[in-house]
């Protein structure tokens, strides 16, 4: 940094140092507003994670099979695909 005669930094520097400080701070408020927007969607997914880890907790691992049955035939048959 380049100090004028009386020891303090030149004018030419306190402006260019202002405005890096001005950039930083605008990215800084940008980085923090898009944070901001997306924390609700964190809690809901962290809500939603909760609530899963819950049921299956309480449904021995969220798996009641009621019955055994096999897939339904819809009328496409392998042959076909070919």
């Amino acid at each position: 940094m380049q100090a004028a005669r009386d020891g303090r930094p030149s004018d030419a520097w306190r402006e260019k140092d202002l405005s890096s400080i001005k950039e930083s701070y605008h990215d800084l408020e940008i980085k923090v507003t898009n944070y901001s927007k997306e924390l609700p969607k964190i809690e809901g997914q962290i809500d939603i994670l909760g609530a899963l880890a819950n049921t299956i907790e309480c449904r021995d691992y969220g798996l009641i099979p009621k019955t055994h049955s096999s897939m339904p035939n819809v009328g496409v048959h392998r042959n076909n695909l070919i």
